[in-house]
């Protein structure tokens, strides 16, 4: 008796024998449960980073409001590495 799946040609063609062994009930629903497992954890994420959004542009709101916005000194643009620090020699690799 074989229990497991194994394929067989017929005719040129393949056939598939497939395992007619009944099902536990534990595992008769897994890829339902795993779906609904997946979606749940999808819409918590969701959920969660819309919220992070939303405290985040709030933040923005309240410190325009206090003005923290404005007059902010401006930062100078940088373009590639600095050369004003120490240099430090190593071994070649």
């Amino acid at each position: 008796m074989m229990w497991y799946s194994t394929t067989k040609q017929v005719n040129n063609t393949i056939t598939k024998k497939t395992n007619n062994m009944p099902k536990s009930k534990h595992r008769k629903n897994h890829k339902k449960k795993l779906a609904a497992r997946k979606d749940k954890l999808a819409q918590n994420k969701k959920r969660y980073e819309k919220m992070q959004r939303e405290f985040i542009s709030q933040l923005i709101e309240q410190e325009k409001q206090k003005g923290m916005f404005e007059n902010m000194p401006e930062i100078p643009n940088v373009d590639g590495p600095s050369t004003d620090g120490p240099v430090v020699e190593g071994p070649s690799i």
